[in-house]
């Protein structure tokens, strides 16, 4: 086979051969086959976005991830990847040094760029341009690169790996059915859920009690005083859960990997058969991923004694639609946010080269309309958008918030796509997927936003705690803390003009929009 004959094949979705593939599993009762054959789909989704069907990812991270990003299969052909660009490793090195320098010249003045800060940054730029080169001739000859991202799911490792109190849930859609995949340390089972269109019914239907139909709507006192969402919740918890056999009494870490309408779904507010009074999903830490893989990929262990000096950037895709609340920067009170340097201009290369955090206020565009071309930063175009960030340089891990996301109530996803637009898989999927693939890690996504002050509490706080603790609890110190402040009424502009200075901080509408990519 020819590697353009191999990335022609891989651009393929496939969807009618994957069907019948898991029709063949279901009836075999089997659900670790179809555990599989999901992820197998889901990464088949991922790489119909990805350059080169994700040959060049794939390629990209055999020659700059690190050891313990890669599984072992993986690690034994990184040296036949090499050999094919023996000259990679010097212009690595050679990245590395401007990296470190930009970093420095930055530190050192760090509201505009220095003489010192535009020579680091075009040496980074000419090295990233080489390695690019150099790993597109990687992917394009005949040496073996396994698609490593996102990796694919072991099953019998990832149920070692699990304890008492974890489970990961798989949501897939085949055949205009929705099903159910839950893995725990004890075991597995699988379970439909029912028509995909009579979920997604149920999801419009919840987003419409919780955060309305219209992103411009105002929100009124009894808007967020009543409890009609619940009763939607509990309709939506029972046609997901009914079937699941989840211990909602044990579970402590729950790691959901959505599909179609659930990436839209408010999960947090739904509660699991044969739970105590009040206990919801937002009772438990809950990750998001794109994958059965990425969710259960083995984590390396974080090491509570390093600093990450590295600074934290605030940045808007658009300055002119950027949410903006009037004299009030909670983000960069708190979370010691500021802009990147008067001069830099703000690649995605330069971005992730030198934050450490950074949050990222879309202005309400909805990722639906063009996923892998949603703009990010104001850079030259085809350097800002969604696409841009799974190219080169694999940073090291860097916390990304996508604030303001459009497009997140009743009917949002109903948008004109782009003519260039990927139609395969969830808009969520392609935009997590490709940040996961550029290093950033771990992720927050806004999918509705009220546009003021209590949306930027609950991104400062989540930032602030990222230092100190892992992300899921970062985002459960973060609802602890807003939830037992005061909404400020004059500081909300979607709250009715006479609305009461008590509205309820622990309505869903202000959090249950957020959820943690990890």
């Amino acid at each position: 086979t020819q590697p353009l004959d191999a990335v022609a094949a891989g651009s393929l979705p496939l969807r009618d051969a994957f069907d019948r593939w898991f029709a063949a599993a279901l009836d075999n009762r089997d659900p670790l086959l179809c555990l599989r054959i999901i992820d197998q789909q889901r990464r088949r989704e991922v790489f119909v976005g990805q350059p080169m069907a994700g040959r060049l990812v794939a390629a990209q991270w055999l020659l700059e991830a690190s050891d313990e990003a890669l599984p072992p299969a993986a690690l034994a052909l990184r040296a036949q990847v090499e050999a094919a660009a023996p000259e990679y490793r010097n212009h690595r090195s050679a990245g590395a040094a401007a990296t470190s320098a930009l970093r420095a010249a930055i530190a050192d003045s760090p509201e505009s760029t220095s003489p010192a800060a535009r020579r680091a940054a075009e040496d980074l730029r000419e090295s990233v341009a080489a390695r690019e080169s150099l790993a597109l001739r990687v992917a394009l000859s005949r040496t073996p690169t396994p698609l490593v991202f996102p990796p694919p799911i072991d099953t019998e490792a990832a149920k070692q790996e699990l304890v008492e109190g974890d489970a990961v849930v798989v949501f897939h859609e085949s055949a205009g059915e929705t099903y159910g995949v839950v893995l725990t340390s004890a075991g597995e089972h699988l379970w439909r859920v029912g028509p995909t269109d009579e979920l997604a019914k149920d999801v419009e239907r919840l987003l419409r009690e919780v955060v309305g139909s219209s992103a411009k709507a105002t929100w009124t006192a009894d808007d967020l005083t009543n409890d009609k969402w619940r009763e939607a919740a509990d309709a939506l918890s029972t046609r997901l859960f009914a079937d699941s056999r989840l211990d909602a009494a044990t579970l402590r870490r729950l790691w959901v990997v959505p599909d179609g309408p659930l990436w839209r779904a408010p999960l947090g507010v739904l509660t699991l058969p044969g739970a105590t009074e009040g206990k919801t999903l937002a009772d438990v830490a809950i990750s998001y991923a794109p994958t059965p893989g990425w969710a259960t990929r083995p984590r390396p262990e974080e090491d509570a004694n390093q600093q990450d000096t590295r600074p934290t950037w605030a940045i808007a895709a658009d300055p002119k639609s950027a949410a903006a609340v009037d004299g009030i920067d909670v983000i960069a009170e708190v979370a010691k946010a500021t802009p990147p340097p008067q001069g830099l201009d703000p690649t995605a290369i330069h971005l992730k080269s030198v934050a450490g955090q950074l949050a990222i206020d879309l202005g309400n565009q909805p990722a639906a309309m063009d996923p892998l071309g949603l703009p990010l930063t104001t850079a030259d175009r085809g350097q800002r958008e969604v696409g841009a960030w799974s190219g080169l340089p694999l940073s090291d891990p860097i916390a990304v918030v996508l604030r303001s996301m459009g497009g997140g109530e009743a009917g949002g996803a109903k948008v004109r796509r782009a003519k260039s637009a990927i139609d395969v898989g969830a808009p969520e999927l392609h935009v997590v997927a490709s940040l996961l693939a550029g290093g950033a890690e771990p992720i927050l996504l806004e999918r509705w936003s009220s546009g003021g002050a209590r949306s930027r509490d609950y991104v400062a706080e989540w930032l602030s705690g990222l230092s100190r603790l892992p992300a899921t609890e970062a985002w459960g110190r973060a609802r602890r803390l807003c939830e037992s402040r005061a909404i400020d009424v004059v500081h909300e502009p979607r709250l009715a003009p006479d609305s009461p200075k008590d509205i309820s901080p622990q309505h869903p509408v202000w959090w249950a929009g957020f959820i943690v990519v990890d």
